[in-house]
C-alpha cells in the first residue's frame, strides 16, 4: 500500500477524543482520592458522633436500631450527675479515644490526702455500677491522677508523682471491689505535668482558680483493640494449657524405662563369663559349692590363657 493510499484512509478523531478524557478524569480521580485520604489521616474521629453517623446509617438501611454503647454510656452518666447535682464537679465528654469522666479532685479526696472521703464516694459507686454493665464489657477504663504545680513533701508522698499516683489507685481498688475485671483496669500518675490550664500568668504570678481545675481525677473508657483482646486470650489458652499439662503429668504413672536389649557382638563368651570378677555366683545356693577364686573350669592353665582373647 502506498503512501498515498494511506493518507486516504479516514481516522476517527472521536474515539481519540474520548479515550483521552478518560484519561484525564482518571488522573483527577486519583488525586482527589489521594488528597481526602491524607485529609482523613489528620483528622480525629469523635468515637461518639461516628457511632451515632453509623448507627443512622445502619437504621435507614437495615430498618433495625443498632446498638450504641458510648451514646449510651454517656447518657447513663450524664442522668447520674444530674441526680446528684454535681454538675459543677463532675464533666462527662468524648474525644478521640472515647468517653471522659472528670471529677474535681476535692470532690473525692481532701487535701493531701489519697483516701476516698465520703462526700464523693457515692456518685464514684454509681459511675463504677454503669461502666460495670455487661454491654460494655469489652471497653478497657484507665483511671489519670492529676495535681497542681504546688510542691507536696510529706512522709507518705514525697512528691506530686506519689500523691496522683496513689490517689488514682485508690479509686482503682474501688473499681476492683465492685466487681471490674482487672484485665480492664489501669491506673496513672501524672503529677503536674498535663494542666487543663495554666497554673501561672505570665508574669509567674500563682492563679488560684486555674489550679483548683488542674487538681483532678480522669477515668477514661474507650475500646479495647482487636489486638489487645487476642493478646490477653492468647495469654490465657497457654495458661490453661500449662495447668492442663501439669495436672497430667501428676495423675500419669511413673513407666520403667524399657532395656535394650544387648547385641551380639557385645555378648560375653561362655569363658569370659567364668572369669573371675565378672559373675558373681550366690555361695548359698542349694546344692552348689563356691568355688575359691583363682580355680578354672579343669583346664591347664597354658590352655587358658591361649584362648583368652585380646593382647596379653
Amino acid at each position: 500500500m502506498s503512501e498515498d493510499q494511506l493518507a486516504r484512509i479516514p481516522v476517527d478523531e472521536g474515539e481519540a477524543g474520548v479515550d483521552d478524557w478518560q484519561i484525564t478524569y482518571g488522573d483527577m480521580v486519583t488525586l482527589l482520592l489521594c488528597f481526602f485520604v491524607l485529609l482523613f489521616s489528620m483528622s480525629t474521629i469523635d468515637p461518639a458522633k461516628f457511632e451515632m453517623t453509623t448507627a443512622a446509617l445502619t437504621e435507614q438501611i437495615s430498618g433495625e436500631k443498632p446498638l450504641m454503647p458510648i451514646a449510651e454510656v454517656i447518657a447513663e452518666l450524664r442522668a447520674a450527675v444530674q441526680r446528684n447535682k454535681l454538675e459543677e464537679e463532675v464533666t462527662i465528654s468524648s474525644d478521640g479515644s472515647g468517653v471522659v469522666i472528670e471529677f474535681a479532685s476535692s470532690l473525692l479526696f481532701d487535701s493531701a490526702r489519697a483516701e476516698l472521703n465520703p462526700r464523693g464516694r457515692p456518685i464514684l459507686e454509681e459511675t463504677i455500677r454503669i461502666l460495670a454493665n455487661l454491654k460494655y464489657e469489652r471497653y478497657g477504663i484507665e483511671v489519670e491522677g492529676h495535681t497542681d504545680d504546688v510542691p507536696i513533701r510529706t512522709l507518705a508522698f514525697p512528691s506530686n508523682w506519689e500523691l496522683s499516683a496513689a490517689r488514682a489507685s485508690s479509686v482503682i481498688r474501688l473499681f476492683i471491689e465492685n466487681g471490674i475485671h482487672i484485665k480492664r483496669l489501669r491506673a496513672t500518675g501524672y503529677a503536674y505535668t498535663l494542666p487543663k490550664l495554666p497554673n501561672r500568668d505570665p508574669q509567674g504570678k500563682s492563679l488560684p482558680e486555674n489550679r483548683a481545675s488542674n487538681r483532678r481525677i480522669v477515668i477514661r473508657m474507650y475500646p479495647q483493640t482487636y489486638r489487645t483482646l487476642s493478646t490477653e486470650l492468647r495469654a490465657e489458652v497457654e495458661r490453661l494449657n500449662l495447668l492442663r499439662g501439669s495436672e497430667r503429668t501428676l495423675e500419669s504413672p511413673i513407666e520403667p524405662h524399657p532395656t535394650q536389649p544387648i547385641p551380639p557382638e557385645l555378648e560375653l563368651d561362655s569363658d569370659m563369663k567364668a572369669a573371675p570378677g565378672l559373675e558373681n555366683p550366690s555361695p548359698s545356693a542349694p546344692g552348689r559349692e563356691a568355688k575359691p577364686p583363682g580355680r578354672g573350669n579343669g583346664r591347664p592353665k597354658q590352655q587358658r590363657e591361649s584362648e583368652r582373647p585380646g593382647p596379653r
